[in-house]
């Protein structure tokens, strides 16, 4: 029959999901073309964010992932991983310092294991974790035109170094 090929069926297409197809076609043609020649964003669905504060936030978490946080200033950031105490990763996430306090960066499907994994660990340190999940939504600006757009939006010069971050 018209619209089967082998074992799977294609279902036919009537006037309405032929309609459907060519919109959904255009939107991702320019969404596509926003990103190529301007600016677009999408959401980070499958990223979370946690805050990390205390007296001790840095010099635990010094010791509980790959890179060097300790060096890092305010404004600062970088890429690591959450390590077992025999060195298995864990998962990967993103450490941005702020003022008085760390963002953590990471998949949402690893959150509930590297917080639990990261609260076994604190014995004495004064360290208290926050879950930003239900209040945050993170996005990704991307194209030729993001850092332009986000100057004049944020009235501001962005850092330029990686996993860096202004307030």
């Amino acid at each position: 029959p018209a619209g089967s090929t082998g074992p799977f069926r294609i279902p036919e297409r009537d006037s309405v999901s032929q309609k459907a197809q060519t919109m959904l076609n255009e939107r991702e043609r320019t969404e596509y073309q926003a990103v190529r020649k301007g600016v677009g964003w999408y959401r980070l669905a499958s990223e979370t964010v946690f805050e990390m504060s205390g007296k001790d936030a840095v010099s635990f978490l010094q010791g509980m992932v790959s890179n060097d946080v300790h060096s890092l200033k305010a404004g600062e950031g970088c890429y690591a991983a959450c390590l077992t105490a025999v060195g298995k990763m864990l998962s990967d996430l993103r450490v941005l310092v702020l003022p008085d306090r760390l963002l953590i960066l990471l998949p949402k499907e690893a959150k509930e294991k590297i917080l639990k994994h990261l609260d076994h660990y604190i014995f004495m340190e004064e360290v208290v974790f926050k879950d930003f999940a239900q209040e945050t939504e993170m996005i990704s600006l991307q194209g030729p035109s993001a850092k332009p757009f986000l100057t004049a939006f944020f009235k501001q010069d962005l850092p330029s170094t990686p996993y860096s971050h202004t307030d």
